[in-house]
């Protein structure tokens, strides 16, 4: 099976590539508390999924909202557009879809320099955070 990111639906689904479920989807993990990413699956056998964002109220009333207020905002300008909310945030998964860790660093912590985790991989009881604005990779123990 593999799983895959619904980042605006803060939602895991998994597909079942092979046995007697192949061809069949489900909800993984569902109402995640941030907007996940890029997913792997760590030496440890768990699915680690990055959160790029934590939930943001206004983005889910504008997602709820009727479809001409949703095509409406895709036409504002970048920068009038919500920004992301600047986290350090790692999910951890089983193979059930239960929450065995979530990994937040908070601002003291990393300062308002790392964020938007869009990459994860755990190796050896270590996790490696990429983002899409850093030059540089962030190393967690757990």
């Amino acid at each position: 099976w593999v799983v895959v990111a619904e980042t605006s639906r803060r939602r895991l689904t998994r597909f079942w590539l092979a046995g007697p479920k192949a061809g069949q989807r489900e909800t993984f993990a569902d109402d995640l508390p941030g907007y996940p990413d890029n997913i792997s699956r760590g030496s440890d056998g768990l699915v680690w999924v990055a959160a790029a964002s934590p939930r943001d109220g206004l983005v889910e009333a504008i997602q709820r909202g009727p479809v001409w207020l949703r095509r409406s905002i895709t036409k504002v300008p970048d920068a009038l557009q919500p920004a992301p909310k600047r986290t350090v945030r790692a999910l951890a998964y089983d193979a059930d879809g239960r929450l065995v860790h979530d990994l937040s660093v908070g601002k003291e912590a990393h300062g308002d320099t790392f964020h938007m985790v869009t990459g994860v991989r755990e190796h050896d009881g270590r996790v490696w955070l990429g983002s899409l604005h850093e030059p540089a990779v962030a190393l967690l123990t757990r």
